[in-house]
């Protein structure tokens, strides 16, 4: 018999997974701080579903996505990849993706500021402000959100994307 382990940070939570479990054979086990529920499978079914995560996994690293989402009949699951070099910790992992998501969105707070910016500053639709905002990062080797956030700083239309405009 090989077994899946469930890690959770609280007694009850593992408790009540152990009842919402109730079919199959489990055990659970404190562990480093957390509770280990242990699900009991055949080696075949054990096998074919650590086979199965291992692909979805390293098809998420070669993709460079960070989750996915898996569907069974009516249910839905997301599948997240922990950072790299960083212990499979779901409160660590899940603060340090809100982190990043925010500066996502800050970020693109300041592009949209930015295209708003240009567009009207140049006269041009704000599909071509955004398409000089970008050229202008390439060109200069820079990132997006940055540049997007000198401009709206600064509240100039900077000079290297006023020559992209004019050429």
């Amino acid at each position: 018999m090989e077994s899946i382990r469930i890690r959770v940070s609280r007694d009850n939570d593992a408790r009540r997974l152990d009842e919402a479990l109730g079919l199959y054979d489990t055990t659970i086990r404190r562990a480093n701080g957390s509770w280990d529920v242990s699900v009991s499978l055949d080696s075949q079914s054990s096998a074919l579903l650590v086979h199965l995560f291992h692909l979805l996994g390293r098809w998420l690293a070669d993709c460079g996505l960070g989750s996915c989402r898996i569907f069974f009949g009516e249910r839905e699951f997301v599948l997240l990849v922990p950072l790299r070099g960083v212990a499979p910790d779901a409160q660590g992992f899940l603060l340090e993706r809100v982190m990043q998501l925010q500066a996502l969105l800050e970020s693109r707070v300041a592009i949209d500021r930015a295209t708003g910016f240009l567009a009207a500053r140049l006269d041009v639709p704000p599909d071509d402000a955004l398409e000089l905002l970008r050229a202008s990062a390439r060109s200069e080797g820079v990132a997006l959100g940055p540049l997007a956030e000198r401009i709206v700083a600064e509240g100039a239309v900077p000079v290297e994307v006023a020559a992209l405009c004019e050429s």
